[in-house]
C-alpha cells in the first residue's frame, strides 16, 4: 500500500459550532482507550476532494490518530478527472481548511469574472454580465483541474495526524466492534484485502456510489438510491496552442440549444491554455458504446447543424481522449433529513460531497458544497475521543444543516437542468426572450454567497 506522505504542517482548531447546535467538544489527545490493533479516531473512505478536505478539517480541528483510505492509486487520484469550477463559497471554505490551502489553489487556477449566455449559431450572445454586479460579493469564480485540488489539499494533509493509503477498496462497512456499550460502540471497516480496521466515527466520501452511504441507509432505513436525471454529460478538457486568446482570460459561457447544450470556461494557470468543457444532451440519445468525443460531435450536429459555428467544436478537435468522460447526471432529494434523526442515528457514519448530496451540475456547486461539508462536519463532531451516542446525535445535527441548504440546491439544479436544456419549442422561444431582454444579474449568485466559516462558529451563515 502507498503511504509515503512526509509533508509536515502546524495545525490550528476550525472553531466548533456553539453548543446550540452541536454537542460541546471533549479531549482532543490522540486515542488510547481501544485496545484493537486498527483503532483509529476517525476513518475518511475516499481521496476525492470531499474526502481529502475532510481529513484536513478533521486534522485542523485536533484529530490527530485520522485514516483515509482510497481505491484508486495517487496517480489517479491527482491526474484523473476533468476540472471543477469553484465560486466564491469554496473558497471561504478553503480559508477555512487554512495550511495555505486557499493560496495553493489560487495558483492552480484560472480567474474569469464575466459570464455569457449563448445561442448555438456562431455563439450569438442572449446575455453577458460580471461578477461585480452580483448581490452578495465580491465574488470570485476560478477553474481547477480536479487532481489538482485534490493535490492542494493532499499537500495540506500532515502525516503525523493522518495516515493516507492509497489503492485499499472497501468492501463494507458496518456498526459495532467495540465494546457494545452505547456509548463505547464504534464503526468496523473492512477492505477488499481482508483487513479490518475500527473507528469512532467513518466518514463517507466515497462519491455517488457510495459504499459507505449504502451502510448509512442500511442501518437508518433510508434510500440512498439517486433519481436519474435524463440527461449525459461529457466533460473534457481542451488544450489551445500558445498565443489564442480563447481560452485564456475567457468567459463562464453557457451555449444553448433546443434540447442539447454545452458549455465551457479556463481552466488552470493562464499559461496553460486549457479550457474545460462540455455538452449535456438527453440520455435517450446516448450511445454507450460509442467514441466519446465523436459522440459529443454528433449530439449536437443531430441537434442543429448551426453548433458546427460555435467554438464547441474547437474544443472537442483539441481534447486528448485520455481527458474526457461521459457520465449520466442523477440528484437525490433527501427531504427526510431535514425532519429525520433529531436524536441520532444507529451508527456513527457521517456522510460528505456526492454520498451526502448528489446533484446534477447545472449551479456548479456540487464540488462547492462538499467542501463546505467538510468544514461543518469537523466543527460538529463533538471531538476525537466521543463516542457513540454524543457521536451520532452531532452527525445527526450536521446531516440536518446539510440538508436546509443542499436539498434547495439540488431542486434549484435539477429545475435549471430542465429550463436550459428543454426542447419544447414555446420553451425554447420563452426561456431566450428572458434571457435577452428579461435577465437581471443581481441574484444569480445568491447561493454562493454562503459562508461556511460562520455556521463554524455557530453565528449562522446559511443563504
Amino acid at each position: 500500500l502507498e503511504t509515503t506522505k512526509t509533508t509536515k504542517t502546524t495545525t490550528t482548531a476550525i472553531p466548533r459550532a456553539s453548543s446550540s447546535s452541536s454537542p460541546s467538544s471533549s479531549s482532543s489527545s490522540p486515542s488510547s482507550s481501544s485496545s484493537y490493533q486498527h483503532h483509529y479516531q476517525a476513518i475518511v473512505v475516499g481521496a476525492g476532494p470531499a474526502g481529502m478536505a475532510t481529513a484536513v478539517a478533521l486534522q485542523r480541528a485536533g484529530w490527530t490518530n485520522v485514516l483515509l483510505l482510497e481505491r484508486r492509486t495517487k496517480e489517479e487520484c491527482m491526474q484523473g478527472g476533468t476540472a471543477l469550477g469553484l465560486w466564491t463559497n469554496a473558497f471561504r471554505a478553503l480559508d477555512a481548511l487554512g495550511g495555505g490551502v486557499t493560496a495553493a489553489v489560487r495558483e492552480r487556477s484560472s480567474r474569469t469574472t464575466a459570464v455569457e449566455i449563448c445561442r448555438e449559431k456562431s455563439d450569438r450572445v442572449l446575455t453577458r454580465f460580471d461578477l461585480t454586479s452580483c448581490e452578495g460579493g465580491p465574488h470570485e469564480f476560478g477553474g481547477v483541474l480536479r487532481g489538482e485540488l485534490v493535490g492542494a489539499l493532499y499537500d495540506a494533509v500532515d502525516a503525523g495526524c493522518v495516515d493516507v493509503r492509497f489503492g485499499t477498496a472497501v468492501a463494507s462497512v458496518r456498526g459495532g466492534g467495540g465494546s457494545g456499550d452505547e456509548n463505547e460502540t464504534t464503526v468496523t471497516v473492512t477492505t477488499d484485502a481482508g483487513e479490518a480496521f475500527t473507528a469512532n466515527v467513518v466518514v463517507g466520501a466515497d462519491g455517488v456510489n457510495s459504499v459507505v452511504a449504502r451502510a448509512y441507509g442500511a442501518a437508518n432505513d433510508k434510500d440512498m438510491s439517486t433519481n436519474d436525471a435524463g440527461q449525459v454529460a461529457i466533460r473534457g478538457i481542451a488544450a489551445f496552442p500558445a498565443g489564442d486568446e480563447f481560452p485564456a482570460g475567457g468567459p463562464i459561457r453557457q451555449v444553448l440549444g433546443a434540447g442539447v447544450r454545452a458549455g465551457m470556461y479556463p481552466v488552470g494557470p493562464a499559461e496553460r491554455n486549457e479550457l474545460y468543457w462540455y455538452v449535456c444532451y438527453p440520455s435517450g440519445s446516448s450511445r454507450e458504446g460509442s467514441d466519446v468525443l465523436e459522440e459529443a460531435r454528433r449530439v449536437l450536429l443531430e441537434s442543429n447543424e448551426d453548433w458546427r459555428t460555435s467554438r464547441i467544436f474547437d474544443a472537442i478537435a483539441r481534447t486528448d481522449p485520455s481527458r474526457v468522460s461521459r457520465n449520466r447526471l442523477a440528484d437525490r432529494w433527501d427531504v427526510d433529513a431535514l425532519f429525520s434523526f433529531s436524536s441520532g442515528g444507529s451508527v456513527s457514519i457521517a456522510l460528505t460531497g456526492d454520498a451526502l448530496h448528489p446533484m446534477t451540475p447545472n449551479l456548479g456547486q456540487g464540488g462547492c458544497c462538499a467542501l463546505e461539508d467538510a468544514v461543518l462536519l469537523a466543527a460538529y463532531l463533538p471531538g476525537p475521543e466521543a463516542k457513540g451516542a454524543a457521536v451520532r446525535q452531532a452527525i445527526a445535527a450536521y446531516t440536518a444543516k446539510r440538508a436546509r441548504r443542499c436539498v434547495k440546491l439540488t431542486v434549484r439544479a435539477r429545475a435549471m437542468g430542465e429550463i436550459l436544456q428543454s426542447g419544447v419549442g414555446a420553451v425554447v422561444l420563452a426561456r431566450d426572450l428572458f434571457l435577452e431582454r428579461g435577465f437581471r444579474a443581481g441574484g444569480f449568485l445568491d447561493h454562493a454567497a454562503y459562508d461556511v466559516r460562520k455556521d463554524a462558529r455557530g453565528e449562522g451563515g446559511e443563504v
